[in-house]
């Protein structure tokens, strides 16, 4: 998983609107498609997790966000 988060960090970064990595299906895959050619960005389950993991400093702390920007994080992530 390191290396998977490493590149999906470096490919976010230079600009890219999405992430999945090769282990995911073709139903994935489109949906990631769908959601980037949407004007959104979407990362796989595992790599959000992630993310929300490096974010939240080993701890989600989901009580300090207000509904609003949960609402806007749940969309963007975990789409």
């Amino acid at each position: 998983m390191h290396d998977e988060s490493l590149y999906a960090d470096r490919v976010l970064r230079a600009g890219a609107r999405g992430y999945i990595t090769k282990h995911e299906g073709g139903e994935k895959l489109m949906r990631a498609i769908r959601h980037v050619l949407g004007g959104k960005i979407y990362v796989s389950e595992r790599i959000s997790a992630h993310i929300l993991e490096i974010f939240s400093g080993g701890r989600l702390r989901l009580s300090v966000l207000r509904s609003s920007s949960l609402a806007i994080a749940n969309s963007r992530c975990l789409s």
